[in-house]
């Protein structure tokens, strides 16, 4: 989901991601792992985690905004990079 933050008005992709739904699938380490490897990297080619956050049902991730959608898509699309 694109978000707008209101004070700078810089753009986010939020992740948002069902904590049920991580634990029923048994997907919670995994979870985990994602989230400290994007707090961890610092490297051009991948974007950074701003922020996160959660409440009773679900867990926030706040991204760098890259526009062009996602990579997974176009690779699905158009194929491997050659």
């Amino acid at each position: 989901m694109l978000v707008q933050h209101k004070k700078t008005s810089n753009f986010f992709a939020l992740k948002i991601l069902d904590k049920a739904k991580i634990i029923k699938l048994k997907q919670v380490q995994h979870t985990l792992n994602e989230k400290r490897i994007l707090q961890a990297i610092d490297f051009p080619f991948l974007i950074r985690l701003e922020y996160s956050f959660k409440n009773e049902v679900y867990l926030f991730l706040g991204l760098e905004y890259v526009s062009g959608g996602e990579m997974f898509s176009y690779l699905r699309r158009k194929g491997r990079f050659r």
